[in-house]
């Protein structure tokens, strides 16, 4: 399901943020005496774009953000995406232990 979240994120970057550079990059972030969380982070210096107008447009031109959270939801997961115009976007997945992972 992560997997998923990311192709969508390099799919979504490659064909809407006239980037000219765009990364992932994965990390454990201590959460707990024992536990981590793994975060996945897709971003790039693309032309962004208002997350709070698209997510609230539930028309088929959003169809990956909303693709995107439903995974991350089936793996109990938590999405964030930060964007802006002139700011790029980045796609934050974070999954702790007490998630589901599949």
């Amino acid at each position: 399901m992560a997997l998923r979240v990311a192709q969508e994120a390099l799919r979504n970057a490659g064909k809407h943020a006239g980037a000219s550079r765009v990364w992932l990059r994965t990390s454990l972030e201590p959460s707990g005496e024992n536990d981590s969380t793994w975060l996945l982070e897709i971003g790039d210096d693309g032309r962004g774009f208002d997350v709070s107008e698209a997510v609230s447009q539930p028309d088929r031109r959003h169809f990956g953000l909303r693709f995107m959270r439903e995974r991350a939801q089936l793996l109990g997961a938590n999405l964030s995406i930060e964007a802006g115009p002139a700011m790029g976007t980045i796609v934050r997945l974070r999954i702790s232990p007490g998630g589901k992972r599949s």
